[in-house]
């Protein structure tokens, strides 16, 4: 339930970062910043959810 949540948030912060990247004329620092963050969501995101799939895969 709590890895639910937490895709629940996280995929729509990312999805924020990355039209604020697109759509919005960020400065050179505050780009940099926003992929930062974006790249360190997305793994952290990553980790949990491809650790359920495998343990879901194994119950079948």
């Amino acid at each position: 339930m709590a890895l639910c949540k937490f895709l629940l948030v996280g995929i729509p912060v990312n999805v924020c970062f990355m039209c604020v990247l697109i759509f919005g004329h960020p400065g050179q620092s505050e780009r940099l910043l926003y992929q930062f963050i974006t790249v360190i969501h997305t793994f952290s995101m990553i980790l949990p959810t491809a650790s359920l799939a495998h343990v879901a895969y194994h119950i079948k």
